[in-house]
């Protein structure tokens, strides 16, 4: 099949991931890819060059509109936005069989876009307002929504689901994740260092239980990781640096 994967545009689609939405479309991609279907990558411009990209942006948008500084600016929106528009249309004029889209953009669901190639769309993130009301209004017989847990899809549709959304749990490369027996009874926690992630709670659960961890990823609000997180780096708890 010929796919066009459309992904989220805050960071690169490329390895170390920022998070889990860019390590879900760079696996999805390599992984349809090694399956044979013509995979379009629609992500930043400076994602893999290992896939056929199609920019929805030049570059990854942190670069040019940091998150920190213009969080919901009219600047960061139309610039977004008019990438993801454009792309849009050149996903309806390209010859796609499906789009896979794991963007965060109210475009790709549009049911007059969904009724011209089939869309599944992947719910990474729980429901926020900019577009809750765009995702309700867009099941359709040529799109379906899958999010990651039940507790997820109660809380995008609190008065029960439609037919066209169900739940779909990230996978991961068993390869990549191998089991040892050799363990040394520490804990691990992975992710980017944010107070809505909590790796300061991850601390907190670790010492409750007598265990030592180590924390991995990015340190992407440096204050809140110097306020909440690196006072308690010691013997127990250990900071091992973006995976």
């Amino acid at each position: 099949m010929r796919i066009a994967l459309l992904s989220h545009v805050r960071q690169r689609i490329a390895q170390p991931f920022m998070g889990g939405m860019e390590s879900h479309s760079w696996y999805l991609a390599e992984g349809l890819q090694a399956r044979g279907h013509d995979v379009v990558l629609f992500a930043s411009g400076d994602s893999d060059p290992r896939f056929a990209i199609d920019p929805v942006l030049p570059q990854h948008y942190e670069r040019v509109f940091p998150w920190a500084e213009h969080r919901g600016s009219a600047p960061l929106i139309a610039h977004v936005d008019a990438g993801y528009a454009a792309a849009c249309d050149r996903i309806a004029a390209g010859g796609f069989d499906v789009v896979h889209n794991n963007s965060l953009s109210r475009f790709p669901i549009e049911p007059q876009r969904t009724a011209i190639v089939p869309t599944v769309t992947s719910l990474h993130v729980p429901p926020y307002d900019a577009l809750h009301w765009f995702v309700k209004a867009s099941p359709s017989p040529t799109h379906r929504l899958t999010v990651t847990s039940q507790a997820q899809l109660r809380a995008w549709w609190p008065d029960g689901a439609p037919a066209e959304a169900s739940v779909l749990h990230n996978g991961i490369d068993p390869a990549a994740w191998r089991f040892s027996p050799a363990g040394d009874g520490s804990a691990i926690w992975s992710g980017r260092m944010t107070p809505n992630k909590g790796p300061h709670l991850a601390v907190q659960a670790a010492r409750r239980a007598g265990v030592a961890i180590t924390l991995y990823g990015q340190i992407e609000d440096p204050d809140y990781w110097a306020a909440e997180v690196a006072p308690h780096l010691g013997p127990d708890v250990r900071y091992g640096g973006h995976l």
